[in-house]
């Protein structure tokens, strides 16, 4: 800033160069170097838990086995059509779909629940994803305690949980097939369990659940079927015997005899109490016809012999009337007889021939029922499940290998969030960017020991060094850095150049940066230097700077910090604010609020210098970076 009634003086500090870059690769380093605990503390508690979770996780062992369906000779079973015909499918099923419900079959649930029930399988006897497998054995290891102490029931998984858990275990995939134009018929099913021996038997009991399915379903409908053509062949007996009865009783009233020789009808069944049929007899036609053929002769005599109105002629006449009206009803009588005769033999026949029928299916039936022994099956396993000889050791060194490096990339993560939340001023780069303000100085961290040394003049003898050898000489080092950050000094300062050193907080290192400038000035031999405590001033500011600006070239105010009183005041009276700013320490709003205080007209009479700064990168790497 400008004083007042001496002159215009010459700005201490140029302007601030914002082409700058945001963030480099520098950076990035260094905040991981910053950083490395949380890292560290990552990548170590990601890696024991999950080494500690894989070893607490059984093995899994998976058994494999392929299965060929022959989509060619799925047919459907008819038993009401032979000995079992099939019928062959003429809709255009793809074999995708096919395969696909063969699939669907594979994994059902009664199947996985018939397979858990004859194994006796239990809960840990059984695969499950890790997560589930973790919270089951910590439920275990806590349910007695919650049980007992907390009144929560623990209670065992039930046979329907078992059962889906082992259906879960199930993977069934189509066989890849080796062109791109067919669709193989090969399905792959595998099987995982904690053990070598579970694994194989749950499989093998499976796939024989699975082979045993449709011959379970069409044993089913043989079963079926035959109780319905044996309830059938039980009604038509009955038809057949009513029907014989009926004949029986026919023939016995009427003494009814067929035209037709024996030989043209068909030989009958033979009831309970003798044939049905009786003998052949048509005797009363015969002789009516004979002796109406015998009066018709003596008739045609008599009415030569006598005349018509005789009573030889006429008794002759009644005669043939009567046997003719006589003949007339036996003839009507055999008729309605004859009639009747067939439709009870038509009734008969048919009963018989569905009766022959209806035996010979449930023959058939039966014959099918002895020789479905899975020959007929469309399903066939062509590479049985064997007993898996290895683990999943190296699944599982692989997820612990994962597991610290996802521990690595989370802490690297949080590192960075950290980084970001980090409101703290670091670098030249955040003063810039966050509070619009130059840096003119960046003093390492230092021991009391090396502030002291860095103090001393050099003519007292050589300065001790620190471990790391970051600070060669902390004399000239830190010396230097505050008068690099001077730019633009001139060799020769007009008389009278005012510096304020303060601070946002307490115990940044105010003093130990005034000493220092002052101790540089001196050096540099740019004339009398005055280092004066700020609080000790006994008159007024004013009074005090045109004063001592007379008698010495350069006063260097060792000040308080921005919220003690008077200081605002004696910002107003010195041509430059050096604000000490303790790196990694103090927040940004802090600093925007001091300068808020100071409320200086001209904002670039404020200078930063960052003190304590940590160098996380090391000095092998950090030209490197």
């Amino acid at each position: 800033m400008r004083r007042t009634g001496i002159g215009p003086v010459e700005p201490l500090f140029g302007r601030i160069d914002h082409d700058v870059p945001v963030a480099t690769r520098r950076d990035l380093v260094r905040i991981l170097f910053k950083r490395w605990p949380t890292v560290a503390l990552c990548f170590v508690v990601v890696t024991v838990v999950t080494a500690l979770a894989v070893a607490a996780l059984p093995p899994t062992y998976e058994a494999q086995a392929k299965v060929l369906v022959r989509t060619e000779e799925q047919v459907t079973p008819a038993f009401f059509s032979g000995l079992a015909a099939y019928t062959e499918r003429h809709e255009g099923d793809p074999v995708n779909r096919r395969l696909e419900n063969e699939m669907a079959l594979l994994g059902a649930a009664p199947i996985a629940r018939s397979v858990a029930k004859e194994l006796q399988l239990h809960w840990h006897e059984i695969y499950h994803p890790p997560l589930t497998q973790l919270t089951g054995r910590l439920a275990d290891a806590c349910g007695p305690f919650l049980e007992r102490y907390l009144g929560v029931p623990h209670t065992p998984p039930s046979e329907a949980e078992v059962a889906a858990a082992l259906q879960a275990s199930v993977v069934v995939v189509p066989g890849e097939s080796k062109s791109a134009e067919t669709t193989s018929n090969l399905i792959v099913v595998s099987l995982k369990a904690p053990k070598a021996e579970t694994a194989r038997a749950a499989l093998e009991r499976m796939l024989e659940h699975y082979l045993s399915f449709d011959r379970r379903l069409t044993e089913d409908a043989a079963v079926k079927a035959r109780a319905l053509v044996n309830r059938e062949l039980t009604g038509v007996k009955r038809q057949v015997a009513a029907a014989e009865a009926a004949m029986r009783d026919f023939l016995a009233q009427t003494r009814f005899d067929p035209v037709r020789a024996e030989g043209e009808r068909r030989q009958l069944r033979t009831g309970a109490e003798g044939p049905i049929t009786s003998a052949r007899d048509n005797q009363t036609a015969s002789q009516l016809k004979t002796a109406i053929v015998k009066l018709q002769s003596e008739l045609a005599d008599a009415r030569q012999i006598y005349r018509p109105d005789t009573e030889p002629v006429q008794r002759l006449e009644r005669s043939l009337a009567l046997l003719e009206e006589r003949l007339a009803a036996e003839v009507k009588v055999n008729a309605g007889d004859f009639s009747r005769y067939n439709r009870l033999e038509r009734e008969l026949r048919v009963a018989e021939e569905h009766a022959d029928k209806l035996s010979q299916r449930l023959s058939e039936i039966d014959l099918f029922l002895e020789i479905n022994t899975g020959s007929l099956g469309n399903r066939l396993v062509i590479e049985p499940p064997i007993l898996p000889e290895k683990s999943d050791r190296k699944a599982r060194a692989a997820t612990g290998l994962l597991g610290a490096v996802l521990g690595l990339v989370f802490g690297v993560a949080l590192a960075g969030a950290g980084e970001y939340a980090d409101t703290t001023l670091g670098t030249r780069e955040d003063v810039r960017r966050h509070i619009g303000v130059e840096v003119v100085a960046t003093i390492p961290n230092a021991t009391v020991r090396e502030r002291r040394a860095a103090l001393v003049d050099r003519t007292t003898g050589p300065v001790p060094r620190r471990a790391n050898g970051r600070l060669a000489a902390p004399a000239e080092v830190l010396a230097s850095h505050v008068t690099v950050g001077m730019n633009g000094l001139p060799s020769a300062c007009p008389r009278g150049h005012a510096l304020l050193v303060t601070s946002a907080r307490p115990r940044e290192g105010k003093t130990f940066t005034a000493t220092l400038l002052a101790n540089e000035l001196v050096r540099l031999g740019l004339g009398r230097v005055l280092l004066t405590d700020a609080a000790k001033i006994d008159t007024t500011v004013s009074a005090f700077v045109e004063r001592e600006r007379q008698r010495f070239d350069w006063i260097v105010f060792d000040g308080e910090t921005v919220a003690s009183p008077g200081v605002a005041s004696l910002a107003r009276h010195v041509d430059g604010v050096v604000l000490v700013v303790e790196a990694d320490v103090t927040r940004r709003h802090v600093i925007q609020h001091a300068l808020e205080m100071l409320d200086l007209d001209d904002p670039t009479a404020v200078k930063v210098v960052l003190n304590r700064k940590r160098y996380h990168i090391p000095g092998f790497l950090y030209d490197r970076v």
